[in-house]
């Protein structure tokens, strides 16, 4: 698993070493994209997944990302985590502002990212696999779909996963 998103460790098991890669605090923001292509690049036959949040989507320029996918045959599972907002910019805004704008504001300047694009459809356009998933009950067959997809048809997936703002 790649993965640029807070993550509780302790809610996954993993048995094997380098089966989990996060960034250093000093990482920018995008590189997970790459990163998975390139896991993948390195272990054609394991399942590499990315999740990821929907602005950090944004600065691992996707179009790119998707397109070396298709072009490489590189079938990763691509989990875009989607609040429509920068989120740890916002929590950010709010710890060091004594300004109303940003603490009692449910939208701080620059961190939103609403109207959210499409990312299922920034997948689809490379020739992979994209759904949008806004209700949580949905995500295990969604995520069901999305395994079968990249070990059968050898694709690409994303999953657009709809959730609130913290």
């Amino acid at each position: 698993m790649i993965t640029e998103f807070i993550l509780d460790l302790t809610q996954i098991c993993f048995t094997q070493a380098g089966t989990y890669f996060n960034h250093a605090s000093s990482g920018g923001l995008g590189w997970s994209l790459g990163a998975a292509l390139g896991a993948k690049l390195a272990a054609p036959d394991r399942r590499v997944t990315c999740i990821i949040g929907d602005g950090t989507y944004t600065f691992g320029v996707p179009v790119a990302t998707h397109h070396m996918s298709a072009m490489h045959d590189l079938p990763v599972l691509f989990i875009v985590l989607n609040n429509s907002a920068w989120d740890r910019t916002r929590m950010a805004s709010r710890a060091f502002s004594n300004t109303d704008t940003a603490n009692n504001n449910n939208k701080v300047p620059l961190c939103e990212l609403s109207p959210s694009p499409a990312y299922e459809e920034v997948c689809q356009a490379a020739g992979g696999y994209g759904e949008k998933i806004e209700d949580p009950a949905a995500l295990p067959a969604a995520l069901a779909r999305a395994l079968a997809i990249m070990e059968k048809e050898k694709k690409q997936v994303l999953l657009n996963v709809i959730s609130s703002k913290s």
